[in-house]
């Protein structure tokens, strides 16, 4: 079974059940469009899929399962009465192997990956200039803003007296906020899904520079690990740059 032909299923289900949010496709109202649409949506995933060195093999299993998970997760959330007939076989076939596989989750995260029908959502981008954005094009520009954050600390490099450990760039907690902030006022089922990848199945950390924490509050077991949700700083000392885990996006 191709990672093609099954996100094209997904993406399907997102313009029948979301034809007026986020895309800059026409929207379909007939068997023949939604042909045409499968079809664009092949070819945008066959191009992606040879996009280079930055983005994760399209077939590897990890990646649909959990691609597949959070799209029908965030679908199911924002359209509560969406028909069972919608799934195609092949997806609830799917569906159905994901959830016999016990995959570990921070191993599929450390690898880079671009998000389907998004050019900058991801590690890097595969965007050919400011303006190229993906057909999930309001997610999308999110992405990109998120992107182009005036203060980040690279992998590896230290800023504000802070090491980043991680793969992965670290930005200023305000630009996670702003990123936060415009998946729900995009509010579709893909822009919610990049956001529960991004905040609560990679669960990122931020940098801010606040009173320092001094312990926390309230706990919350991640799908990575356990990560804290509500802090307690000590309003007492000067304030200092930290890191802070963040939020959930629910």
């Amino acid at each position: 079974m191709s990672i093609t032909s099954v996100l094209s299923s997904i993406f399907s289900l997102f313009v029948l059940v979301n034809a007026n949010n986020d895309r800059n496709i026409p929207q379909v109202t007939g068997a023949d469009k939604l042909s045409s649409l499968r079809n664009d949506m092949r070819t945008l995933l066959a191009q992606n899929s040879r996009g280079g060195s930055n983005f994760l093999p399209l077939e590897a299993q990890q990646y649909k399962c959990q691609i597949m998970n959070a799209l029908y997760r965030t679908a199911r959330q924002k359209y509560p009465n969406l028909p069972n007939g919608v799934l195609s076989l092949e997806m609830k076939n799917m569906l159905d192997n994901c959830a016999t596989r016990d995959f570990r989750i921070s191993d599929f995260f450390s690898q880079p990956f671009i998000f389907p029908g998004t050019n900058y959502c991801g590690q890097g981008n595969i965007a050919e200039n400011y303006h190229d954005l993906g057909v999930f094009n309001e997610t999308d520009a999110c992405c990109r803003e998120h992107d182009y954050c005036d203060d980040i600390i690279r992998p590896g490099r230290t800023k504000h007296n802070l090491i980043n450990p991680f793969g992965t760039t670290r930005l200023h907690c305000k630009c996670d906020q702003a990123l936060r902030d415009c998946f729900r006022k995009a509010n579709s089922v893909v822009s919610n899904t990049v956001g529960y990848i991004f905040f609560s199945v990679l669960q990122t950390q931020c940098f801010d520079f606040d009173y320092p924490a001094s312990g926390c509050l309230l706990w919350r077991r991640g799908s990575v690990r356990m990560y804290c949700v509500k802090y307690k700083l000590d309003e007492d000392q000067p304030k200092k740059w930290q890191w802070f885990d963040q939020e959930p996006y629910l």
